[in-house]
This record gives C-alpha cells, sequence and structure tokens, in this order.
C-alpha cells in the first residue's frame, strides 16, 4: 500500500479513509447501497456508480458531465506533473 511514489512527495498528505467507522455509519452505507441496488435493477440512473456512460445519466446529471471531465483530466495532469 506504501509503494506508491505519492508518500514520497513532500506536497502529498496522506490519511486514512474512516468513512463508515461507527455502527450507525455502517447501517447507513448498507441503505445506500440497497437503495442504488434498487435503481439499478429499475433500470434508473445510479448516484455514485463507478463508470456510468454518459448516456445512463440523468438529465440533472448532464450538464455537469463536460465540467467533471474537465476537472479530472486537470487532476491528472497536475499529479503527473508531481510524479
Amino acid at each position: 500500500m506504501t509503494a506508491s511514489p505519492l508518500f514520497a512527495l513532500d506536497a502529498v498528505v496522506v490519511t486514512p479513509h474512516l468513512g463508515a467507522s461507527t455502527g450507525e455509519a455502517q447501517d447507513k452505507a448498507g441503505e445506500q447501497i440497497a437503495e442504488q441496488i434498487v435503481l439499478a435493477l429499475a433500470g434508473d440512473f445510479v448516484p455514485y456508480a463507478v463508470n456510468v456512460a454518459a448516456s445512463g445519466a440523468s438529465e440533472a446529471v448532464r450538464p455537469y458531465l463536460a465540467l467533471a471531465e474537465t476537472l479530472w483530466s486537470d487532476l491528472r495532469r497536475a499529479v503527473g506533473q508531481l510524479l
């Protein structure tokens, strides 16, 4: 896990991910997963899904897809310059 070259960079701060570390958070995560499965099985858009095709995005999300792609591209470029 610490083999990443990011650990060697002074400009990078690495912190552990503590999400869903409480019982309440685990319950909420389980509820959200169940809700997303119901959406997927119904053929609806699933928020927070990874690798969602742009054609599958809801009308509310579509205006932001170009911005998300630009931000992701900029982030990849910036990280690449740090390495």
